[in-house]
């Protein structure tokens, strides 16, 4: 066998051992915290009443946030950088909050704070926070993500909206805002 052919051999045997890695990364970073949306609906937000509890949250700064504590109306958006919907949905959010046009909380699930600076460019937002996710799936039932609730003062959950939402589009919005003042008080973001 001559050189030149065994070199292909031994790239051609690399390539695959690297294809084969991807591969069982992929299969390994999907399952990490279960099946997730793969399409934007514009379904409309379930109201509900429910409480957040104690669940705290960090903040770029490492300050401390406790959603049963919250003062005014806030949007809490839970989302992951490995999770393609929400790698999506997440800047339309974020651009509604850094306007002033909502109060938001863009609660990170990963492991720390490095990934979410990779995946936002650098992109900073004094609404992004980072949680726990076996905290988040205990006190608000997260297990798929992104999800998106309306927390009321005290903690009180007024609407959830499971599976990646487009926050430009004028039907979603419509639809949240009839569920919001369905509660039949006002809410004011």
């Amino acid at each position: 066998m001559r050189l030149g052919t065994k070199v292909a051999l031994a790239v051609a045997g690399v390539v695959l051992a690297q294809l084969a890695l991807y591969g069982v990364y992929r299969l390994v970073e999907a399952s990490r915290e279960g099946p997730q949306t793969s399409a934007v609906t514009t379904a409309p937000p379930v109201v509900t009443t429910s409480e957040t509890g104690t669940l705290v949250v960090e903040d770029l700064d490492g300050h401390a946030t406790n959603l049963g504590a919250l003062e005014h109306p806030t949007i809490v958006h839970f989302w992951a950088t490995w999770c393609e919907p929400c790698r999506e949905e997440l800047p339309a959010l974020l651009d509604l909050a850094d306007a002033g046009q909502i109060r938001l909380i863009a609660v990170a699930l990963d492991d720390g704070w490095a990934p979410v600076h990779e995946m936002l460019g650098g992109r900073q937002s004094p609404s992004l926070a980072l949680g726990s996710p076996s905290a988040a799936k205990r006190q608000l039932g997260v297990r798929t993500l992104p999800v998106t609730f309306l927390v009321d003062v005290g903690g009180v959950v007024r609407l959830r909206a499971d599976g990646a939402r487009n926050w430009r589009s004028a039907e979603f919005v419509a639809h949240w805002d009839r569920a919001v003042l369905s509660r039949e008080r006002e809410i004011v973001y």
